[in-house]
């Protein structure tokens, strides 16, 4: 981490984050040096402090995010098995990835995986209300990440369409794209690898990338390679149904 400051702070979630980028086992305690080098220009180089070492444990857990259900024609209304919007930075704001079938699906917002609270509908395109709404209308098929804003009361929609590439899977450029499967609402694709490396992107760009995030088998945007050690023919799966805990698989 770089600081022009004096004093420099990190959070326990971000330095736990960085120590399973070293590729520290979560819940075993490992010795760690820290040092502090400091840099004023070229001419006069650097300087490093002596290093300090602190033992240190990764721990592993979830974080429990707020939900909103996304319950409706896409998956038969029913609200105990309907894909989750999460707050992930306890904003009142949801982010999620929700399939959408049929060219034209209709929807509601549930506070919880039932009706018996209230819920979100709508009064024109792009809005929410709080209970009393009429359900909410969107088209095109596909793949979206959703985004549903509390504090203003509105909702949109982005299509992403993800794909593998990497040199295990032939190219860096050329995009495997992968297919919905609703039984593990999961992305899937069935394709032969090379020892090699891959990633996941969207849309045929490297606007949004995820690789691996040093955790087992979880993702991070903007992560690192992931590494094909076995050459042979696997079951690809991309699961972003909690995108606080981002993963995939390599079968």
């Amino acid at each position: 981490s770089f600081t022009s400051t004096t004093a420099y702070t990190v959070s326990g979630s971000a330095m736990n984050s960085l120590l399973g980028r070293l590729g520290i086992a979560a819940d075993s305690k490992e010795a760690v040096n820290y040092r502090v080098i400091s840099t004023l220009t070229e001419q006069y180089g650097r300087l490093v402090s002596a290093p300090m070492q602190v033992e240190v444990t990764l721990y592993s857990t979830e974080v429990v995010y707020p939900k909103l259900f996304v319950v409706g024609s896409h998956q038969g209304w029913a609200p105990s098995t309907a894909p989750a919007l999460y707050d992930l930075s306890f904003k009142k704001i949801y982010t999620g990835y929700v399939n959408f079938p049929n060219a034209t699906d209709e929807f509601k917002l549930t506070t919880v995986p039932s009706w018996d609270e209230p819920d979100y509908g709508s009064t024109a395109p792009g809005s929410l209300t709080l209970s009393g709404g009429s359900n909410i209308a969107t088209s095109g098929a596909g793949y979206y990440l959703m985004t549903a804003d509390l504090n203003t009361l509105s909702w949109k929609k982005e299509i992403m369409k993800f794909a593998v590439v990497g040199d295990a899977i032939g190219s860096w450029d050329v995009d495997r794209f992968l297919n919905y499967d609703a039984a593990s609402n999961s992305l899937t694709l069935t394709a032969a690898l090379s020892v090699g490396e891959i990633k996941f992107r969207a849309n045929a760009a490297w606007t949004v990338s995820l690789g691996a995030s040093g955790a087992e088998n979880t993702l991070a945007f903007g992560g690192d390679n992931i590494a094909v050690s076995e050459a042979g023919t696997y079951l690809i799966r991309l699961d972003l149904s909690n995108p606080g805990n981002m993963v995939y698989s390599l079968e």
